[in-house]
């Protein structure tokens, strides 16, 4: 699927990378250091490529392994939204949300705004990574079986790559959202409530109501494309996912300081072991820690020791 380079600069404005939701150090308490995040990888010439090249890939969402993952049905969700409410202002809104469009005339454009939306989240890029590199089961799905290694990277290094974002292509960087359905709903009915509390405002002129009505279509727009890109069901929230999202699929350079550690698996081989530290073995690499997992005794947790 093309992505239309009009309907997204139609879209997307002026604005800066998207405010995902959670942006920023994670909260949660079990993951073995909040301030490094995980990629997980085959001991293979793919897995070893991101470190030879200094690079990390951004997938095309169709290839990522939930096939909901970035491929929600907006406009579906948006017309449940609207036969679910009550007669009134609100609803009255959710039918305005419904049909806005992305237009140009000068580049003969005129497409449904969540369609286009739809098209565009799925012509991004996605490079996922982990909290939390003690999961027995994230080493099981994307650590070949416990044989792998993980490379650990600094969050403050992404957190760098997007106050920059227009150099990197990127639109945000977000914990994944798991929920027990899609937030669409929920979100239609939440923006509707606001752009009517925001318009009944006692002798509101029709200058301000406009441009009411401009920002709230901004941050309706945003939030939508944040969702669409963050959110995932229940069943993976083992995962304890942060992604990066680019305008789309392609690889991105990084320097040796986005390197925080390497952890190996617990069946990785010491063959493996010494050709990770090898590649890594310049005077630019020094600052990397090595590591690997075992399981503690009489338990079924892993932890984390020298490598």
């Amino acid at each position: 699927m093309e992505k239309n380079d009009v309907a997204f600069d139609l879209l997307m404005g002026s604005t800066k990378s998207l405010g995902f939701p959670n942006n920023g150090l994670s909260s949660s308490k079990d993951v073995s250091n909040d301030n490094v995040l995980y990629k997980f990888r085959s001991f293979n010439s793919i897995g070893l490529r991101i470190l030879i090249d200094r690079e990390i890939y951004f997938a095309a969402p169709a290839s990522l392994n939930d096939p909901l993952d970035c491929r929600l049905t907006i406009g579906k969700q948006l017309q449940f939204a609207i036969d679910s409410e009550k007669p009134g202002f609100a609803k009255d809104l959710m039918l305005n949300f419904r049909g806005r469009r992305v237009c140009s005339i000068s580049e003969n454009l005129d497409e449904d705004m969540h369609e286009s939306i739809e098209k565009i989240v799925q012509t991004t890029g996605v490079f996922s990574l982990s909290e939390n590199v003690k999961d027995p089961l994230m080493w099981s799905h994307y650590g070949n079986a416990h044989l792998g290694f993980c490379i650990g990277f600094h969050r403050n290094y992404f957190n760098k790559m997007l106050t920059n974002h227009k150099k990197y292509g990127l639109l945000g960087g977000s914990n994944v959202e798991y929920c027990a359905t899609p937030p669409f709903i929920d979100l239609f009915k939440q923006e509707s409530k606001k752009l009517a509390d925001l318009l009944s405002e006692p002798n509101l002129t029709v200058e301000k109501a406009q441009r009411l009505i401009t920002d709230h279509h901004h941050f309706y727009t945003n939030r939508i494309i944040a969702a669409s890109l963050s959110s995932k069901s229940n069943s993976w929230a083992y995962e304890k996912e942060y992604r990066l999202v680019r305008t789309a699929p392609g690889v991105v350079e990084f320097s040796e300081e986005a390197i925080a550690e390497i952890v190996f698996g617990c069946n990785a081989s010491t063959h493996d072991i010494a050709t990770v530290k090898r590649i890594l073995g310049g005077a630019e690499w020094k600052h990397v820690e090595f590591k690997r997992v075992q399981f503690a005794p009489l338990s079924f947790e892993l932890e984390l020791v020298p490598a």
